[in-house]
């Protein structure tokens, strides 16, 4: 008997055709579920058959897990399973990650186990497992990331992609009716993720990486122009989230755009001065006088100060251990009285989070689990801004001007997170993990490729390697 080596792609292939025929059979009894079966099924398909198209569809995708996290968490196992294959299939890249930077991989690894080992001490159990399946899938973004991300290309249109997912909800929300947030009577934008601040977050990002695309000349002009449609989405949509945690991130983005600029810090300037024109004028000549009184009063950021306090009392209490992944909504009720006058306290015991990404972490997994993600974010950050200086020696300027816009994208991102609790959110954690793909990206554009040498070697008759 003979072993057919197509075997796993004919099972593949079955499998679809199966699916397919459940998707046709659904149709006569539900079709709108057939209809979002078929999406499903098609998205499968992609995934599997093509890991970088599957990347970037994730990049498009990856608000749903706002709404559907169960989905997400299922897009990445399926682009999992696709990295999978590859390895399988002796794809060299998708081994290197791993030998290439072993410390990160442990980290990788170390932070769902040790969000596991909570399971010991946490009240309850169940946000337990629900925080190390997040961490785990989250950390899979590296390997995956860069296995799928080889080329500048690619790194083109994962880019791409995130920023016109974030065109796409600043335009959903412009369209759609704003809703008046809980808390106040102000209608906020909050796009296709529902949420002011979360939405103000991710319409940052994309605007800088909007600019980048845009400034690298790696798109065509008719790109370039859409790049640019985007950017003034994403502006528009930011300043309408009426978001404070949002404009203290975009104030850190843009003066970290001026820092991090190098030789073309003058140009940069003018882009900051310009969005910074932008947002202050809106809210000077043309927001209600409502939204200019929220943006210049404090008001112990709706609450987030006494989250803060009852948070800041739980780390005193566990400050190595913490008191579980996912526990703080456990056990914030208990610290109510302890923390003294809240101005917010049913807002405290309403809350499942800190409303601090940081201060979350370190109440929920001690100072080790917050030390692991801290070194994640520092190795991250070291890789795109390594990637930076290559390209710059290597005088390959489209490579370095998108590694400086990824970077001022996640100081932008990091510095909203003092002010929301997103440990888990998708798009950061894949703006991180395309960074030490960057870097490998700029390393290889910047290395000579081997030639010819076309003459033979004179003492063993041999033609020799020689550097282009």
């Amino acid at each position: 008997m003979t072993f057919a080596p197509d075997l796993p792609v004919r099972l593949w292939q079955a499998g679809i055709a199966f699916a397919a025929l459940g998707v046709g059979l659904l149709a006569g009894i539900d079709p709108v579920r057939s209809a979002l079966a078929a999406a499903a099924l098609a998205v499968m398909v992609v995934v599997l058959s093509d890991l970088t198209l599957g990347l970037c569809l994730f990049a498009f995708l990856a608000f749903l897990d706002y709404y559907y996290p169960n989905v997400a968490t299922l897009f990445v196992l399926a682009l999992a399973m696709s990295w999978l294959a590859v390895v399988a299939a002796g794809g060299r890249r998708a081994r290197e990650f791993v030998s290439t930077h072993p410390a990160a991989t442990w980290l990788i690894a170390l932070l769902p186990a040790w969000a596991g080992m909570s399971l010991l001490w946490a009240e309850a159990s169940p946000p337990v497992t629900s925080a190390v399946v997040k961490y785990a899938v989250n950390g899979a973004l590296f390997l995956i990331a860069y296995t799928a991300v080889k080329t500048r290309r690619h790194i083109v249109m994962v880019l791409g992609a995130f920023v016109l997912s974030a065109a796409f909800s600043a335009a959903y929300g412009l369209v759609v009716p704003a809703e008046t947030t809980p808390y106040d009577d102000l209608e906020r934008v909050g796009g296709a993720i529902g949420d002011p601040n979360a939405l103000a977050r991710l319409l940052l990002a994309g605007l800088v990486l909007a600019f980048a695309l845009a400034a690298a000349d790696v798109l065509t002009s008719p790109k370039r122009l859409l790049a640019g449609s985007a950017a003034l989405l994403c502006a528009a949509g930011l300043v309408l989230t009426f978001s404070r945690g949002g404009l203290v991130a975009l104030v850190c983005a843009l003066a970290a755009a001026v820092v991090f600029a190098g030789h073309r810090r003058a140009q940069v300037v003018v882009v900051v001065l310009a969005v910074g024109l932008f947002a202050g004028g809106y809210y000077v000549t043309i927001a209600p006088p409502e939204t200019r009184e929220r943006l210049t009063t404090a008001d112990e950021g709706s609450g987030r100060t006494d989250l803060w306090r009852v948070g800041w009392e739980m780390v005193e209490d566990q400050p190595v251990l913490g008191v579980g992944a996912g526990n703080f909504g456990e056990v914030s009720e208990r610290y109510v009285s302890e923390a003294g006058l809240l101005r917010r306290s049913d807002l405290v015991l309403d809350s499942k989070v800190v409303h601090n990404t940081y201060l979350g972490t370190l109440v929920e997994l001690g100072v080790v689990g917050a030390g692991i993600l801290f070194v994640l974010l520092g190795f991250s950050l070291t890789c795109v801004v390594r990637a930076a200086r290559v390209s710059r020696r290597a005088n390959d300027t489209g490579m370095e001007i998108l590694a400086r816009g990824l970077f001022v994208a996640l100081v932008g991102m990091l510095a909203a997170d003092v002010f929301i609790s997103e440990p888990y959110n998708k798009h950061l954690w894949l703006l991180l993990a395309l960074c030490p793909a960057v870097l490998a990206v700029a390393r290889e554009r910047s290395s000579p490729e081997p030639t010819l040498d076309p003459a033979p070697n004179a003492d063993s008759g041999r033609r020799t390697l020689a550097p282009a």
